[in-house]
């Protein structure tokens, strides 16, 4: 599940530097929810930039008595100068103290996940692609396109017949203050690039298959889950068969699932493009 919390400015950059790991809330039915594994999405207040991490464990206790007790502040957003001075009644500035009695409060342990920039996408759905079981890709014939080339981003040469050819066109993820609806329609963008530079022919030009798909080559979009989702919805299954059209979408963490034809067309929630083992 993913969690979206806003941040101060100055623990959101203590969080981007590695020096706060542990954030302290309130254990109010919205944190409950929280647990080992999840993604919690930080939003800075005043640049609505955003941070993505993961959970690694999750630390409840009845008061931030017991809290300032067990766990190391200086992980907690408190510098060296501070520590000495630290105590539980800092955290009355954010909870009432009737407040931290009816919820009791928690210390969330995260770890900074990478930016899922265009290059990320792009080494994710590669290393997938020739690790996958009986893909028979091969990183030898891997063609990654450099900024500002022309072509599609990927050009991968295997598949069951070793002679298929994989044309993959990638979308980083936005993490401005409006990622949201840049990252729903990102795949747009990314649909129209792999089209307009389709240099092969997608049918087969002659013999008793003429002008059916030719299967040897195969296009795919790289996207962040969130765009994949819409691009799965509105992208019909028929077209994505004609075109041997296939998604990767490549969650926070840096899973990466594949989509064939056959699942385009169809609704799809976040926990359909989380690592199924993390779940």
């Amino acid at each position: 599940m993913a969690h979206k919390m806003n941040l101060n400015p100055e623990p959101f950059e203590m969080i981007r530097s590695g020096q706060k790991t542990i954030e302290l809330r309130l254990n109010d039915e919205k944190r409950k929810q929280i647990k080992a594994g999840d993604i919690i999405e930080f939003n800075q207040t005043e640049t609505g930039e955003k941070l993505i991490t993961k959970v690694i464990a999750v630390y409840r206790f009845d008061s931030f008595a017991e809290l300032y007790q067990e766990l190391p502040l200086l992980k907690c957003g408190y510098t060296d100068s501070e520590i000495a001075s630290a105590k539980p009644e800092d955290m009355d500035l954010f909870y009432t103290p009737e407040q931290q009695e009816k919820y009791g409060v928690l210390g969330i342990e995260i770890r900074l996940l990478d930016k899922l920039t265009h290059s990320k996408i792009s080494e994710l759905i590669i290393e997938y692609l020739i690790n996958k079981i009986d893909g028979n890709w091969h990183r030898e014939k891997v063609e990654e396109k450099k900024t500002h080339e022309p072509g599609v981003d990927i050009k991968m040469v295997g598949g069951k017949s070793n002679g298929e050819r994989f044309f993959i066109e990638c979308k980083a993820k936005s993490y401005a203050k409006s990622a949201d609806s840049i990252n729903r329609e990102g795949w747009l963008n990314a649909l129209g690039q792999i089209v307009t530079r389709m240099n092969t022919k997608p049918t087969i030009a002659s013999g008793t298959h003429k002008g059916e798909p030719n299967r040897a080559y195969k296009y795919g979009l790289g996207l962040c889950w969130e765009s994949a989702k819409v691009a799965l919805r509105r992208i019909p299954r028929e077209i994505a068969k004609t075109l041997t059209l296939h998604v990767f979408s490549v969650y926070d963490d840096g899973f990466v699932k594949q989509w064939k034809p056959k699942d385009f067309g169809k609704s799809y929630i976040e926990e359909d493009f989380k690592n199924p083992t993390e779940q």
